[in-house]
């Protein structure tokens, strides 16, 4: 049996669960949101599983409490296994697997994971972090931080993944107002602040699929963000060819940490920038990679590669898959000015054009738009699949270049 607890409300949601349940997997879903998924992508499979005992409503999966539908569903002694997709329910996922005996990180690891300076000083410790970093108390400890740091340096969250609460200050001043606008909101998960130093090159991340205690190798996505001082994603492309030096060194460094961690399941999404130097180990996702990069791996690898997720959280070995020959990207638009959609986004046309497979989002008129602080601020997202990953880039930025609506700015409508 496999257990999905919560599912990612962007990218590929509920789809997954879906394609395994009507492979003929056995499969439960665990959540406290049921409400959030109507009308999302797969979320028909939920009416399936509440058919047959296996959607199970929990009062909350940020802290672990066993569900009494548990005996029943374990019952029949068959394997278990547990899929997360999300940072945030990493905690209730390992607790749950503990719980069941099935492969999974182990809470500590997972503790570790989601504390950006835990993790630093475990990079540090195996060798394979490359990035100065520090954390922030005060605003005197940033401030000391960036005189150090040849006066840029990255400010974030210690919690959660992704771009949210991530802000590039080039300069003391810069740094000053990072400081003030992220301590005075409300951050993801109550986290503190921490700095790291700016790293200048492509930012590529690995996935990987550990099976059995051994981790298997899929392959290199690479990832385009908008300049400084935001850093929120504009698009990747999966596989991308980073040359054998560099994909040799992250996953061996992929590996170790795998090894320090003693995990014999798990999904590592791991993101690092590349320079002349070497590897600079940015940050671990020990989830299932977001946005719709589950849909590339699908789509340009051998076999199934739900299948292979499924397969490693039951506690099989697997065979690594070969890459197939296409590529996939994923391109986001976003407003460049706050103002007023005056038109709707071209959706049809977006979707019209060659190589497209999906296409998400876009606005109507009238909707208020923004420059983006994160992926949340995106007018829409293509994706598609082509013979060559220059094709498959170029196609999904044209494409989504159809979602951009006309705009009028702020105070002129």
């Amino acid at each position: 049996m496999l257990f999905f607890v919560e599912a990612s409300t962007t990218g590929s949601g509920l789809t997954m669960l879906k394609s395994l349940t009507s492979s003929g997997r056995r499969a439960a879903f665990i959540t406290s949101k049921l409400p959030r998924y109507v009308g999302m992508s797969g979320a028909d499979v939920l009416d399936t599983l509440s058919v047959s005992g296996r959607l199970i409503t929990v009062p909350d999966t940020d802290e672990y409490h066993r569900p009494p539908e548990l005996g029943v569903l374990l019952d029949d002694g068959e394997p278990s296994g547990v899929i997360a997709s999300g940072d945030r329910y990493l905690p209730y996922a390992a607790a749950l697997a503990h719980d069941i005996g099935a492969p999974f990180l182990s809470c500590d690891a997972v503790a570790l994971l989601r504390d950006k300076r835990r993790a630093r000083e475990l990079y540090d410790e195996l060798g394979i972090g490359g990035v100065r970093w520090a954390d922030l108390p005060d605003q005197a400890a940033l401030l000391h931080f960036i005189d150090k740091s040849a006066g840029t340096a990255v400010i974030k969250n210690v919690r959660g993944s992704g771009s949210q609460d991530v802000i590039i200050a080039r300069s003391r001043a810069e740094a000053v107002a990072a400081w003030e606008r992220l301590s005075s909101r409300q951050r993801f998960l109550d986290g503190a602040l921490m700095a790291e130093e700016y790293v200048e090159g492509p930012l590529v991340s690995c996935e990987v699929v550990v099976a059995d205690s051994v981790p298997i190798h899929l392959g290199c996505t690479d990832r385009q963000l908008t300049a400084p001082p935001t850093a929120v994603e504009i698009a990747c492309t999966f596989p991308a060819a980073v040359g054998a030096e560099f994909e040799s060194e992250m996953f061996a460094a992929v590996d170790k940490l795998v090894a320090a961690l003693k995990t014999s399941q798990g999904i590592f999404h791991s993101e690092f920038v590349l320079t002349e130097e070497g590897v600079h180990l940015i940050e671990v996702n020990a989830r299932l990679p977001g946005t719709l990069l589950t849909y590339m791996l699908r789509d340009c690898l051998d076999g199934d590669y739900y299948g292979l997720v499924a397969d490693a959280a039951l506690g099989k070995s697997c065979d690594p898959p070969a890459r197939n020959g296409r590529f996939s990207s994923w391109y986001n638009v976003y407003a460049s000015l706050a103002g007023q959609a005056r038109t709707s986004s071209d959706i049809r046309a977006a979707a019209r054009y060659p190589w497209v497979t999906d296409v998400l989002g876009g606005v109507s008129s009238g909707e208020v738009v923004g420059p983006p602080e994160d992926y949340r601020g995106a007018i829409g997202q293509v994706r598609t699949v082509a013979p060559s990953a220059s094709l498959a880039y170029s196609a999904a930025r044209a494409a989504a270049q159809r979602l951009i609506p006309e705009l009028v700015a702020a105070g002129q409508a």
